[in-house]
């Protein structure tokens, strides 16, 4: 079972990939407050099994671009290859605007 973090009121399920636990954790409690239901993980593969079982739920994904293991992009890739993918915001704190391009090409 994938622990879901609820709204009381919720307005859409949002899953968030991130490596840094207290920015995925910040992000959460915020998106929380706005009236939304989250998932975190902290990496790619995690990412991609809780698109895979929970696809038809999530409404959007918010994804790091520098991921342990699996980028970001990589990621937003396989999400997008998936049929009826969901929307993607991607973060990065690393080479911003080129990576922020890249992942418009991706689908992002």
């Amino acid at each position: 079972m994938i622990p879901v973090n609820e709204a009381n009121d919720s307005r859409g399920l949002i899953l968030i990939v991130d490596d840094d636990i207290r920015f995925s954790h910040s992000l959460s409690e915020v998106l929380q407050q706005a009236g939304y239901r989250t998932i975190t993980c902290d990496s790619g593969p995690e990412a991609l099994r809780i698109v895979d079982e929970m696809r038809e739920a999530i409404d959007l994904a918010v994804i790091d671009l520098v991921l342990p293991g699996m980028s970001g992009l990589e990621v937003v890739g396989a999400i997008k290859r998936r049929p009826n993918p969901i929307k993607i915001v991607v973060t990065s704190l690393v080479m911003r605007e080129l990576y922020m391009e890249i992942a418009k090409t991706f689908g992002a």
